[in-house]
């Protein structure tokens, strides 16, 4: 049943405020506003987390919980988040964070992980293409520890002079990896936030990286400790159709009828709180229609084509260039033996928008998730968030108004607590 909007007889009443969207940045915010205000949290999904989605798999006769969203953490970078983790007493795992690049086409292998993955391929030694990539890498890392420019990462790569294997096997895939984007994409990205990233997350230094980890259990040990907590404030598969403003409050609508609240906060994508609003102003027609979102096909299987061939190039992210004939696209593959520390005896391996490249009878699930798509646009409209959130009883938050990471999605959520007088 959905709360009428008004107080039990006799009690003291208290703002009452919606969230939508019951995703990291929707929990938290239910988590601390309900410890000043009367809140209720929908989702239109069958379940709580968004991202972070563990699936449990039975192969070769163990059982085991598998990540196919949210997958790791570390550190450095994910303060609010990981103090989450330790109020809920919800443990972690020290996870390896590799990245290998496979292409066919070159009859290329490598994983950065240390030199003899590096050189997991022996000829790479005396390749001379391989070795102008190595000092491209280690040029890019002294330019771009400094970098405080605009233009795009395709711009920057031209300006710099840098060379195409460092181009194609090495930035690209990886700014395509971290972002879940095409490489075409990846070379449109803002520059400015791909260093500031690389160099916040230690991606620029040979040593002294933050430490990752994944979650203990997988990731649905958190969602589960947090749903534990809202109890029966969470109404699951009731997406909200329409969002109107009233004089003194906000209007949702659902399926059948709707409900009156003091506040909402719109902890969703951005493009889909755009679609909820009914008379948008055209300042979030244009700060949340500038940032859009992809969709990406996710498929949790055993096929051990898409790793590298040389297993010694096994990595926790693994690129895998996409033929000559076009065909076949790139892919990228999150080893999960290695990033979860699974003991498996079979690969499980994770793979975004490689359905046609995987056997049938290694697939164990598919999903779909998607992804902020960031440009200058994008970071621009990013900038003037605070034009709209908080305006007129409404709220955003989510990942998009950040880096697009769990830890950027924790963070929106505790920005609008904190405006609402509520405390991390």
């Amino acid at each position: 049943m959905i709360a009428t909007g008004k107080p039990a007889t006799g009690a003291a009443h208290r703002s009452r405020i919606a969230i939508v969207g019951a995703g990291v940045a929707g929990l938290v915010a239910a988590r601390l506003l309900g410890r000043k205000y009367d809140v209720r949290l929908f989702d239109a999904n069958d379940r709580a987390g968004g991202h972070s989605h563990t699936v449990m798999v039975n192969v070769a006769g163990g059982e085991y919980r598998v990540d196919t969203g949210f997958i790791v953490c570390n550190n450095r970078n994910y303060p609010l988040f990981l103090n989450l983790l330790e109020e809920l007493k919800v443990g972690l795992v020290p996870a390896e964070m590799s990245f290998s690049v496979s292409n066919p086409a070159l009859g290329l292998e490598y994983n950065g992980h240390n030199l003899n993955t590096l050189f997991a391929q022996r000829r790479n030694l005396w390749r001379g293409a391989f070795g102008l990539m190595l000092y491209d890498i280690l040029r890019f890392n002294r330019i771009a520890r400094r970098y405080n420019g605009g233009g795009t990462v395709g711009e920057f790569i031209a300006r710099q002079g840098f060379g195409d294997w460092f181009a194609e096997n090495y930035l690209l895939p990886m700014t395509a990896a971290i972002w879940s984007c095409e490489p075409r994409q990846a070379s449109e990205f803002p520059m400015g936030l791909l260093a500031g990233f690389f160099a916040n997350h230690g991606l620029l230094d040979l040593f002294n990286r933050p430490r990752w980890y994944s979650i203990a259990g997988g990731s649905r040990s958190y969602v589960a400790a947090l749903c534990r907590d809202l109890g029966d404030r969470i109404e699951l598969e009731r997406p909200v159709r329409g969002v109107s403003r009233l004089a003194t409050g906000v209007r949702l609508r659902f399926d059948q009828g709707s409900a009156d609240f003091d506040q909402i906060v719109l902890a969703c994508h951005s493009d889909e709180a755009l679609a909820m609003l009914e008379s948008p102003d055209p300042a979030e027609t244009e700060i949340l229609g500038a940032i859009p979102y992809r969709t990406n096909a996710v498929t949790l299987h055993q096929d051990a084509s898409l790793m590298p061939d040389q297993r010694r190039a096994w990595a926790s992210w693994n690129f895998r260039a996409g033929d000559e004939s076009g065909n076949q696209g790139p892919a990228v593959t999150y080893c999960m033996n290695i990033l979860q520390r699974l003991k498996a005896p079979q690969p499980l391996l994770v793979s975004l928008n490689a359905a046609d490249r995987i056997a049938a009878e290694t697939v164990l699930g598919e999903y779909r998730y998607s992804h902020p798509q960031f440009s200058e646009r994008a970071l621009a409209a990013q900038a003037r968030r605070g034009e709209i959130s908080g305006v007129e009883r409404i709220h955003y938050c989510g990942a998009w108004c950040y880096h697009g990471f769990h830890e950027d999605a924790v963070r929106s959520a505790v920005d609008i607590c904190r405006r609402l007088g509520v405390a991390p």
